[in-house]
């Protein structure tokens, strides 16, 4: 049998349908079951209505990664901007400089240090230096911005840094420093003389050197020149000291120094030979630097004149340096000096002379001086020595002239002014 509700095949005898649940004694005539089929089969079912295919999952997830896609480039185009902002910020602190302004001075007596190595060391640029001037500044114009990268120190021989004031507000893009130093009591003084004998254009060894204390007729310190003509002094006591250079053949040389806690100095000294009789003199140009000069000798009488360049007879020996140390000289011998001869004594800026120019002679070092037999005494010395007090603009300067054995100013009035005249127009 089965049930006429939904057509489920049931047993004999069965009350409700397992399928549907309906009752089947309750007014459900059992029905043949082959009957049922058969009607079923001949029954024309209405067809069912056409479902419409749903969207495409596909479509849906493709909209939705073209809206992330505009949101990731969105969040990109953010990001490259803020990259730059940045990098344009970094590139401008880095690319920033600021002026230094430097002065180095001694802490304990407020004196202006000259030659202080200053030292700024950046993490970004490494490390720019500085050195200061005669009034103890120095300046670094185009220093990277310092940031809190920066770190100062200064240095000078025998020196010690004690503190360093840094003043930023001193006016827009500019730092004014302030650094103090204090001699290093720990090192001794030292003085260095160097000899050289004028004639040889060479260093004097075994030349004697001592420096004799105020009122004392013993030296206080004697060394002796080595092959390089370097005497060197050490572990010196401060004071004021004349110092006696001495070797057999030459005028004995003599000058002052002063010996200071900390401090290192040199000096040059040129040994003349000894003149040979009172009739000759030596005539000795130095000067310090790099500058080139000449010394000439004018005869007043006989209207010419005498350098190492021409060299004529009567000129004697005239020994040139090559300028190549931090003192240059010449020398000349002259004859006759007692026999009522003038000779005018002039120092050249060789080449300001030749070109008709101004001079540019410094007057540091530049020394004319005359040994030979004092008429009065007949010691053999330097009787004459005449400094440039002045820098010089003209190319010509006559500092003296010998008469007669002895040394005069150049303003004599028996002596001719022969600056300007044609005989500069053969210097060689």
């Amino acid at each position: 049998m089965v049930c006429e509700r939904c057509g489920a095949k049931l047993a004999e005898g069965t009350k409700f349908c397992y399928k549907c649940g309906s009752r089947v004694g309750n007014g459900l005539a059992a029905v043949d079951v082959d009957a049922v089929e058969g009607n079923i089969k001949k029954e024309e079912r209405p067809a069912a209505a056409p479902v419409a295919p749903a969207a495409p999952v596909q479509n849906t997830f493709t909209e939705n990664k073209k809206a992330d896609s505009k949101l990731f480039i969105a969040a990109g185009a953010v990001c490259v901007i803020l990259l730059i902002c940045a990098g344009i910020f970094i590139f401008s602190r880095m690319n920033k400089t600021v002026e230094l302004k430097i002065h180095a001075m001694d802490s304990e007596t407020g004196e202006d240090l000259e030659g202080v190595l200053f030292e700024a060391q950046n993490t970004r640029s490494g490390s720019i230096t500085a050195v200061t001037d005669a009034e103890g500044n120095a300046v670094i114009e185009e220093f990277p911005s310092p940031g809190r990268s920066v770190s100062y120190s200064v240095s000078k021989d025998f020196y010690i840094q004690d503190d360093i004031t840094v003043n930023k507000k001193s006016g827009k893009g500019s730092i004014e420093i302030v650094a103090g130093l204090v001699r290093d009591k720990s090192i001794t003084c030292t003085y260095t003389v160097n000899v050289q004998a004028a004639n040889m254009n060479a260093p004097a060894a075994d030349a004697e050197v001592s420096l004799y204390a105020p009122d004392s007729e013993e030296p206080a310190y004697t060394v002796k020149t080595d092959g390089s003509g370097r005497a060197f002094f050490e572990d010196i006591d401060n004071g004021d000291y004349k110092a006696v250079c001495r070797t057999d053949g030459y005028t004995t040389e003599t000058w002052q120094v002063k010996i200071e806690d900390g401090t290192s100095s040199e000096y040059d000294c040129i040994m003349v030979p000894e003149t040979a009789d009172a009739g000759c003199a030596y005539v000795l140009l130095t000067w310090k630097g790099a500058q080139d000069l000449d010394l000439c000798v004018a005869d007043n009488l006989n209207r010419d004149f005498l350098m190492a360049s021409n060299n004529p007879s009567r000129s004697g020996s005239f020994i040139h340096s090559d300028n190549d140390g931090s003192t240059g000289y010449e020398l000349v011998m002259l004859y006759g000096v007692a026999s009522g001869a003038v000779d005018s004594i002039f120092v050249v800026d060789t080449e300001a002379a030749k070109n008709r120019q101004s001079s540019t002679m410094e007057a540091d070092g530049v020394t004319v001086k005359v040994y030979g037999t004092d008429p009065e005494t007949g010691e053999k010395k330097a009787f004459y020595s005449q400094d440039a007090l002045a820098e010089k603009t003209s190319p010509v300067w006559s500092p003296c002239y010998i008469y007669l054995g002895k040394a005069y100013e150049s303003d004599h009035p028996y002596i001719d002014n022969l600056e300007g005249q044609e005989w500069v127009d053969g210097i060689k």
